[in-house]
Order: C-alpha cells, then structure tokens, then sequence
C-alpha cells in the first residue's frame, strides 16, 4: 500500500510524502520496489550516493529484479562507471531477454565506451515497434 501510495505522490509531485511512503514500506518488510522508487527519487534530486545505496540493497535483496538492475546502471553510466554499468545491464538483460527498451541503454553504455553497438540498436528498435503494433492491435 505504502510503494503504491508513494508511486501515485512521486508522479504528482509531493516529493516528500513520497518519500516517507516509500521509508514505510521499507521499514514494514525488505522487498525491491520502495527501495528502487525512493533510489529513484534521490537520484532526480542528485543525490547520487543515497541512490547507490538503494539500489544496491534492491539488488542485494531480489539479484532478479531486472528494475534495480536497469536503474543502477543507468546511474553507473552517468557516473561514467560504464564496466560497472555494463555488468548491470548485462544481469538485466539475461533476466529479462524479452525488455527491449534494456537492449537500448546496453547500446548507449557501449557507445559510451567507444564500442558500437548496433546489433543492440535495431533489437530496441524492433522491441518498440512490435510493441506499438500490440498496442495498435488492442493487445
């Protein structure tokens, strides 16, 4: 109740009852979600260790929670630790192979690192257009 509560204020903008949200469903029980939501939350906020931190636990508590694993990567490429972020998004990619949009940011560290990566490219692009082509269908 607590993360969902705190997704619904995050997405309206009061921060801090988001926040206290997602502290309380920490607190009730150690799960994924509220520690990836409240990572995200200090992230946007440039809190970049605090973000570490949780999304690390999040990983630490669910290896396969592809989310948390995305989400430090993505974090690990803005701090240009692009093995560290490659590692992640690799994790992620053999937990979820069906989430295309993961092919996409591997293609962006890649590029990042001066390899190229287009195999990558055109497995987001086609992920994105079978989806919009789902949503078209009424899939």
């Amino acid at each position: 109740v607590f993360n969902s509560r705190g997704i619904a204020y995050q997405r309206t903008h009061p921060f801090p009852s988001a926040r206290r949200d997602f502290n309380s469903a920490i607190a009730m029980g150690a799960y994924a979600p509220p520690l990836v939501n409240r990572g995200l939350q200090e992230e946007h906020f440039k809190q970049y260790r605090a973000a570490l931190k949780d999304y690390t636990a999040a990983v630490h508590l669910d290896p396969q929670d592809s989310y948390a694993l995305q989400d430090r990567a993505i974090l690990y490429e803005h701090l240009k630790r692009y093995k560290d972020a490659l590692a992640d998004i690799n994790k992620a990619i053999a937990v979820s192979p069906l989430r295309y949009k993961l092919y996409g940011i591997r293609a962006d560290i890649l590029g990042k690192m001066g390899v190229k990566a287009t195999a990558d490219r055109q497995i987001a692009k086609k992920g994105a257009s079978s989806s919009a082509k789902e949503c078209s269908s009424g899939l």
